[in-house]
């Protein structure tokens, strides 16, 4: 199955940050997250490095990034050899116990066959009280996301679920949501650019990855109505290890 972030034809459009958004709603996550200068903090699903060289280079943080894509990695690294990126999962991160103060994980948990297992091993990495930044996709009609399910592209429209369920997972997995907040008109705003770059969404699903496919992708996206939103949650408790 194709994998729609590592298009270079969405990447035009986006720019390095594969997302609605961009860097502009990681700013804005950091706003309501006082981490000092030099805290650890972990980048999941980071992609090229865009978000992990803006933590280090705008903000003084200590940052890693891991990602499934072995072909986003490496060329993130031929770009910035200081960057500091590894190939990993989300379920299994190569990294003790406690040791950030804060994961993002910016349009990826959707892209996930386990997001749960995932959730609880981001909690596992974070300090007591560290943050959690998920900003993604979501079902805004629960009822119509089954629509999303049989795309034949791996991609976060895909995976989307609605606002309830995102937030029981997240709590479930040891954490308590301080901030949800939808962005959806950030999703539409990338719509368009992308409709201006290849003349209509059919046309970009067409040029990304689905060629004859296109048709069936465009229709379910429509019956979908999927959304964006920013959710920000702390780990809670004490880790006793």
């Amino acid at each position: 199955m194709e994998s729609l972030y590592e298009s270079e034809e969405m990447r035009a459009v986006t720019g390095p940050a594969v997302r609605p958004g961009g860097l502009a709603l990681t700013e804005r996550a950091l706003s309501f997250c006082p981490l000092p200068a030099g805290a650890s903090v972990l980048d999941v699903g980071c992609g090229l490095g865009a978000t992990v060289e803006f933590l280090c280079e705008e903000h003084g943080n200590s940052a890693f990034g891991i990602d499934a894509s072995s072909l986003l990695i490496k060329k993130g690294i031929e770009q910035n050899p200081n960057v500091r990126l590894v190939r990993g999962t989300a379920e299994n991160l190569p990294f003790p116990r406690g040791c950030f103060s804060a994961l993002f994980c910016e349009c990826v948990l959707s892209l996930m066959h386990d997001p749960v297992s995932a959730l609880k091993e981001f909690a596992r990495v974070l300090n007591p009280g560290g943050y959690l930044i998920l900003s993604d996709l979501y079902a805004r009609v629960p009822d119509e996301a089954e629509a999303l399910r049989g795309l034949p592209v791996r991609c976060c429209v895909r995976g989307a679920v609605g606002q309830a369920r995102v937030a029981a997972m997240v709590k479930e997995s040891g954490f308590s949501v301080t901030l949800w907040e939808d962005h959806s008109h950030l999703l539409k705003q990338l719509a368009a650019r992308l409709i201006f770059s290849f003349g209509s969404l059919k046309g970009f699903w067409t040029a990304a990855c689905c060629g004859e496919d296109a048709d069936a992708i465009t229709e379910a996206v429509r019956l979908g109505r999927p959304g964006y939103y920013l959710l920000i949650a702390r780990k809670k408790g004490n880790d006793h290890g």
